[in-house]
């Protein structure tokens, strides 16, 4: 291993060891049970097994707590997930994963207002929250 991937790998270290407040969400958080509410969310009807795979309803519903948590459009919040590695990080996506674009982010969140779940997923998300406010601050 070369220096600069020691470098890295300091870094890396240093920056778990600080721990920022989206590791800390993602282990405050039972996402398996909001995910089993977003299991109740018709799947858009494929017109071909072509393609690339459905991406995971827990990962576009962690885009939009960022969306939400950060004040942030579809675009920017796309563009964010892109740039930064806590967003990558907390969406549990590697660097070179295919992030959701503006478009399908949008679509998701129209299907969960139709759907009557954004309010309930939004409540349970604030339920845990509150459960673990003191290791939030």
């Amino acid at each position: 291993m070369g220096k600069g991937f020691g470098r890295i790998e300091k870094r890396r270290q240093q920056l778990e060891a600080r721990k920022d407040k989206l590791q800390d969400l993602n282990e405050m958080i039972p996402w398996r049970d909001l995910g089993q509410v977003l299991d109740q969310l018709p799947r858009p009807e494929r017109k071909s097994k072509a393609g690339r795979k459905a991406i995971d309803v827990v990962v576009l519903f962690k885009l939009l707590i960022l969306k939400h948590l950060y004040n942030l459009s579809n675009e920017e919040v796309e563009y964010q997930a892109h740039d930064r590695a806590s967003f990558r990080r907390f969406l549990g996506l590697s660097g070179e994963a295919e992030i959701p674009d503006a478009t399908t982010l949008d679509r998701f969140e129209q299907r969960l207002r139709e759907a009557n779940l954004i309010e309930e997923l939004f409540e349970q998300f604030a339920s845990f929250l509150r459960g673990s406010i003191p290791a939030w601050n």
